[in-house]
């Protein structure tokens, strides 16, 4: 299977959405790190499927498009949105026994903690610069 199936746009969305019961993770994702799939994967549960939305974000590491495709080749992804629009909450609370799990605040914390990590070991790879 084409992992990338399981981009859905908000059409589709709304259809997926209608039946079955959901449980929604939105976060950046930039990048998608192990603790990041391994929260995913951790909300996987019998009985329901498991969508992912993909946040915008401002100086991304990786495109949108691109964070999808990742988070779409994870295994207890069921199906990914790119968020063109807030309006894929209002699809999502149309069914009743979808539950949203959501924390954009640490999301983007691990985000820039790894972006600040990054810097911080090429400086020292680098090391001093001579004058």
């Amino acid at each position: 299977m084409d992992t990338r199936e399981k981009i859905r746009s908000l059409e589709n969305l709304r259809e997926t959405l209608s039946r079955d019961a959901w449980t929604v993770i939105a976060g950046f994702f930039d990048p998608l790190t192990a603790e990041a799939a391994e929260r995913v994967a951790g909300l996987a549960a019998a009985g329901r499927k498991l969508l992912v939305v993909i946040r915008p974000r401002d100086n991304e590491l990786l495109s949108m498009e691109a964070r999808a495709i990742l988070m779409a080749a994870l295994r207890c992804v069921d199906a990914v949105y790119i968020e063109t629009s807030p309006e894929w909450r209002d699809v999502v609370r149309r069914n009743p026994s979808a539950r949203i799990d959501e924390d954009s605040a640490a999301d983007l914390r691990r985000s820039q903690e790894l972006e600040r990590l990054v810097l911080e070991r090429q400086a020292a790879a680098v090391g001093p610069q001579a004058g």
